[in-house]
């Protein structure tokens, strides 16, 4: 028996590698580039948000909204980059599929960098 793959969608968002990718249970997938862009997409493989950040986007982990509700209905998106940053957002979905990201913190810079 021989498995072979099929892909259900292809994306093609950015000229440079991708090197981060997570989701959500909901099926949105966050997908950070060498060249510091971060995009949201749904499970179709349609894109409903992008970001530029100023690094490589090396990590990615999205993370549910809590059971416990003390943060509404709210999911979070942690971003490791190669400048050494981490970055917190918030992942605000709107109307008609938009999604935005909304930094809440971020590392300080090193000193000297």
């Amino acid at each position: 028996m021989i498995a072979r793959l099929q892909p259900l969608w292809e994306f093609r968002g950015s000229l440079d590698w991708i090197t981060a990718i997570d989701e959500l249970e909901d099926g949105l997938i966050f997908v950070g580039t060498r060249d510091g862009q971060l995009f949201v997409l749904n499970r179709h493989g349609a894109q409903l948000g992008h970001l530029k950040l100023d690094s490589w986007v090396g990590a990615l982990c999205a993370v549910p909204p809590p059971r416990n509700g003390l943060f509404g209905n709210q999911a979070f998106l942690f971003v490791g980059t190669k400048g050494g940053d981490l970055k917190c957002m918030t992942v605000e979905q709107g109307t008609e599929d938009i999604v935005s990201l909304q930094e809440l913190f971020s590392t300080p810079k090193h000193a000297g960098a």
